[in-house]
């Protein structure tokens, strides 16, 4: 048996098996809101490597439907302010021009020295069901 961490390659595992993508992110101290983890998922859902999205947050958040930008940017900051989790749906439409609604979430921590952070997160693609029925209110 070699020396690997068995709990590494647990959550390995776990995070390719989600629908979607997993996240790490910091928010304060420094440049805003920048993202220190993702998963390999994130170039499914939005059609952008996790290399070019660890390099440059906005490419992700320009994938946002305008419509739905203001209330993403108000869900993301309320943790900030109140502590309480993350949960909101919005919509984007991928590199590959496909538009879809995805289901946020993560719960967050004040550190010490001023950084809001979530340490785990993940963003999932709606139920089918809840996206349609959702579309259909803005048509």
């Amino acid at each position: 048996m070699g020396d690997a961490d068995p709990s590494a390659s647990f959550l390995a595992d776990l995070v390719k098996s989600i629908p979607g993508a997993a996240f790490q992110t910091r928010y304060g101290t420094g440049p805003g809101l920048r993202y220190t983890y993702l998963s390999p998922g994130i170039e499914s859902l939005f059609g952008i490597t996790v290399a070019e999205a660890l390099r440059e947050r906005k490419v992700l958040t320009g994938c946002i439907v305008p419509e739905d930008r203001a209330a993403y940017g108000a869900a993301v900051m309320h943790p900030v302010r109140t502590l309480e989790p993350l949960e909101h749906e919005y919509r984007i439409v991928s590199r590959s021009g496909e538009r879809r609604w995805l289901h946020v979430r993560a719960v967050g921590r004040q550190e010490a020295g001023g950084e809001f952070t979530w340490p785990s997160g993940s963003v999932q693609p709606s139920p089918p069901s809840r996206s349609q029925h959702r579309e259909d209110r803005y048509r």
